[in-house]
Order: C-alpha cells, then sequence, then structure tokens
C-alpha cells in the first residue's frame, strides 16, 4: 500500500517539477533546461507510473489468492465433513468379528518349486 502511494506522490512530483522548470525557464530567459535533466525527471514519473500499476496488481492478484484459499479451504472442510472415511475400521471390524487368532497376520507365499515354463510345441 506504501508502494503505491510513494509511487504515486513521485510520479505527481516529477511531472510538476519537469512542467514548472520548463515553463518558468522559457518564460524568463531564453535559456532551456538540460536534457540530462528533462529525461531525469520524465525517467522518474515513467518509473513511478510503472510501479503504482504493478503496485495495484500486486494487491488485486493477492486478493484474488486470498479469496481462491479461503475458498478452498472451505470447500475442502466441506468435502471431509460429508465423505469422511467410510471404509475405516471395516478390516478391523471383520476381523474383531471372526474371532480367529492369527487372521491378522500377513503369510508370505511360499516360493516355487520350479521356475513356471512354457510346454514344449508338440511335433
Amino acid at each position: 500500500m506504501a508502494l503505491r502511494w510513494i509511487s504515486t506522490l513521485v510520479t505527481a512530483v516529477s511531472l510538476a517539477v519537469f512542467g514548472t522548470a520548463n515553463v518558468v525557464t522559457a518564460v524568463v530567459s531564453d535559456r532551456t533546461i538540460p536534457a540530462v535533466a528533462n529525461m531525469l525527471m520524465i525517467a522518474a514519473s515513467a518509473v513511478g507510473a510503472v510501479l503504482v500499476v504493478v503496485a495495484e496488481l500486486y494487491r488485486r492478484l493477492d486478493s484474488r489468492l486470498g479469496i481462491l484459499s479461503d475458498f478452498l479451504v472451505t470447500r475442502m472442510e466441506q468435502l471431509d465433513t460429508s465423505v469422511g472415511d467410510r471404509n475405516a475400521g471395516f478390516v478391523e471390524g471383520y476381523l474383531a468379528r471372526s474371532g480367529e487368532p492369527g487372521n491378522g497376520t500377513v503369510v508370505p507365499l511360499a516360493a516355487r518349486a520350479r521356475a513356471r515354463t512354457s510346454p514344449a510345441p508338440e511335433e
């Protein structure tokens, strides 16, 4: 916020100084303001104007991203409450009802006795 207002102030002051210096110098004397001073004032006002636009765009983008993140958080919370984990406890409940010990243990498969081969073609 401060960057936008400081940039606006720099732009306004540099344009005012540019215009006033050139008009007063042209009216009072036959001399002119050096080109370097004119270019410096124009450059300051151009940079200030660009910074004003960039700061405003940043503010708008930040506001929209904040609104979007709030929407996504709200939507994810709604989905979590409506869907939930419906299968939670299914396997544990099934194993507890069966009453057999060792029902919940994982047993690895036995190794094969021989490797799998394709049958020989008949002649």
